[in-house]
């Protein structure tokens, strides 16, 4: 069904597919633990750190020509694995194409692969992502389900990859049990194989929704991560507030006992509902958000409606607003900003981002809470290419001290 299959994979598919029971007496799908397993891949740091990298921003001509990081430049010793993102679900279980011209293109895949194998990293790809809700939603369905599961796994075959990671953004109530059914039965499917490294594929997921959902399936999954960024806007009832902080810090929305979020509030969610603490992952992001008009730093309220511009890359921050006289800490929240002041309300500036010292904060965080690890979003975003060799990706040499700093 999907392109670039081979005969003798799809055969040796059809076999297993046609061979294996699907369901136990309770109708989940179960996991045949008498074969033998490869073995898990082990990380040598005490916390993991997934980095996603978007296709479209990766550099890798001469077909994957377009994008802002370069295969070469990255620093393979500041992470543990690598997420590749992404590829999309259609309704009906197939996957988007992989073809010349696309994001997900052969000379990407094949340079992105090979780098990564000839580091000793595993490389996962993505399915989903926002905007991909309702076919993903309708892939997992009785219907598609099984189809999807297996074009997953021979994307994962075909292009060698090291596992696949989940994004189903959001996920609604109407989701919830196909959502089970569906990672019972691509784990499952993954437990009797054996990437080019040497271990069992890994299987993760991105998400912000439904902690008791994920602690039901906690045993199926490699990690579960939370993407604490993207937390703030300037919407009915909001003050401004920082894009991805620590902590809450004790900060309430107006007229309420709810805490303004923060990657602290959003795991204790998860943790509560029974996730246990080494499947969990918080979020470093490259990206910021920036509040034009009205307001200078978090917590402020609002006359006029602030513009708030989403997904800045931290290169362009610093290109565009950063200045030493206009940085600032927040120790409570545990976030880096800058406030530009103007004579004029509407040129007012306040930018939320991450930098050096709240990647520090976020490792600290996730070491004394004894979590399993980090993401970043994305590696891309951190690269400023206009600067001279050796000061391009910041950001990433401070991740880099950070987890080899045990």
């Amino acid at each position: 069904m999907f392109i670039y299959r081979c005969f003798f994979s799809t055969f040796i598919l059809f076999l297993c597919i046609a061979c294996t029971p699907l369901t136990n007496d309770n109708n989940e799908e179960s996991d045949d633990s008498s074969s033998t397993q490869a073995p898990t891949f082990t990380h040598k740091t005490d916390v993991w750190v997934s980095a996603y990298l978007g296709a479209w921003n990766h550099y890798a001509p001469p077909g994957g020509n377009w994008g802002n990081l370069p295969t070469e430049e990255i620093d393979w010793d500041a992470f543990t694995q690598l997420i590749y993102f992404s590829l999309k679900a259609n309704s009906d279980g197939s996957l988007s194409k992989i073809e010349d011209f696309q994001n997900f293109n052969p000379d990407r895949l094949d340079a992105i692969v090979k780098a990564a194998h000839n580091n000793g990293k595993p490389v996962l790809f993505t399915i989903g992502g926002w905007g991909n809700h309702e076919e993903f939603s309708s892939a997992i369905s009785d219907q598609y389900r099984e189809i999807f599961v297996d074009n997953l796994i021979e994307v994962m075959d075909v292009w060698e990859f090291d596992g696949i990671d989940l994004d189903l953004e959001p996920i609604q109530n109407e989701d919830i049990e196909n959502y089970k059914k569906f990672v019972n039965l691509l784990h499952k499917k993954l437990q009797n194989k054996a990437t080019s490294l040497g271990y069992k594929p890994m299987l993760t997921a991105a998400t912000i929704w439904k902690p008791e959902l994920f602690a039901s399936l906690q045993e199926k999954f490699d990690q579960i991560n939370l993407m604490t960024y993207d937390m703030s806007g300037a919407w009915p009832g909001w003050v401004s507030w920082h894009n991805a902080p620590v902590y809450s810090a004790g900060h309430l929305f107006p007229g309420t006992t709810n805490p303004l979020p923060s990657a602290d509030s959003k795991t204790q969610e998860f943790l509560d509902a029974g996730v246990a603490k080494e499947k969990l992952g918080i979020g470093i992001d490259y990206y910021g958000y920036v509040w034009e008009g009205f307001v200078i730093k978090p917590l402020e309220t609002w006359l006029i409606k602030p513009t708030v511009k989403s997904n800045i890359p931290y290169y362009e921050i610093m290109k565009e607003f950063y200045s030493e006289e206009n940085y600032r800490w927040d120790d409570e929240a545990k976030a880096a900003f800058i406030s530009i002041s103007s004579i004029i309300p509407l040129n007012n500036r306040f930018i939320s981002y991450d930098d050096e010292k709240s990647i520090e904060a976020k490792f600290d965080y996730v070491r004394n809470k004894d979590l399993g690890g980090l993401i970043i979003w994305e590696l891309s975003g951190g690269y400023q290419k206009d600067r001279p060799k050796g000061e391009r990706d910041i950001l990433l040499q401070e991740v880099k001290h950070q987890l080899h700093d045990e």
